[in-house]
């Protein structure tokens, strides 16, 4: 999925299948010179990128997060 924030910085969210069914937190860090958090849940892996803003990268993966929380049926 892809998107752009308010002032028009590119964004994408990436889904994948997770190679444990181990929860993982979410972790912010740098890729290639971008802000990015990663998390797994129930067999998913995600990935939000894009800017180089950490903080709003990490509170837009907790409010993605937050959201499917109460998505069951994924």
């Amino acid at each position: 999925l892809a998107f752009a924030r308010p002032d028009g910085t590119p964004v994408a969210l990436c889904i994948i299948s997770a190679k444990t069914k181990d929860e993982k937190p979410i972790v912010s860090e740098t890729l290639f010179g971008m802000a990015a958090a990663s998390w797994n849940i129930d067999g998913l892996a995600y990935l939000l990128i894009g800017g180089d803003t950490a903080p709003t990268t990490q509170t837009e993966a907790i409010a993605f997060e937050t959201w499917t929380s109460g998505i069951t049926d994924l």
